[in-house]
């Protein structure tokens, strides 16, 4: 493997990997702190913030880390990722600039061998999957409060109180 697709290959595991910590530890802060008195909407964005970050890190750390072993599916991931890059502004498009640049060079072509025969339809298979899983997910979100037409959630209920034992 040449310079270029190690380099680049690392510092896909270094930013993947920063950025699947950083997801994790914001999804951790946020599951240790789960009522924030100052903002309903860190409630609701934050795990949103953080899984979108998730999703966005760890399959550039996974391409990278397969593109160092010299798997075909790592250099498809690094395709995928530097071409996500290019939005951010200015490091991203400087990493996804050197990463289209190695990865067309004729002499890094060689010691990868092509995608096997039906991962494509995998790959559409999963997405297909995923795609019908976000339409369930946003239809359940939308219709959360009704039920036969009728709304099931109480606005006058009160939460019940429970005595609380003094332990000696």
């Amino acid at each position: 493997m040449s310079l270029e697709l190690r380099v680049l290959a690392s510092m896909h595991v270094i930013l993947g990997g920063l950025g699947a910590i950083m997801a994790l530890t914001v999804l951790s802060w946020l599951g240790r702190n789960p009522d924030h008195a100052q903002s309903q909407f860190l409630n609701a964005a934050g795990p949103l913030a953080a899984l979108a970050l998730l999703v966005w890190f760890a399959p550039m750390l996974a391409g990278g880390v397969l593109m160092l072993r010299g798997k075909p599916l790592g250099r498809l991931l690094v395709w995928a990722e530097s071409a996500l890059l290019l939005a951010l502004f200015p490091v991203g498009t400087a990493l996804a600039g050197f990463g289209i640049w190695a990865l067309m060079r004729p002499a890094n072509q060689p010691p990868f061998q092509p995608v096997p025969r039906g991962f494509g339809k995998a790959v559409l298979a999963v997405l297909a999957a995923l795609s019908i899983l976000g339409v369930m997910l946003g239809i359940g979100y939308l219709f959360r409060d009704q039920l036969n037409g009728q709304s099931i959630t109480r606005p006058n209920a009160t939460v019940p109180e429970f005595p609380v034992r003094q332990l000696p």
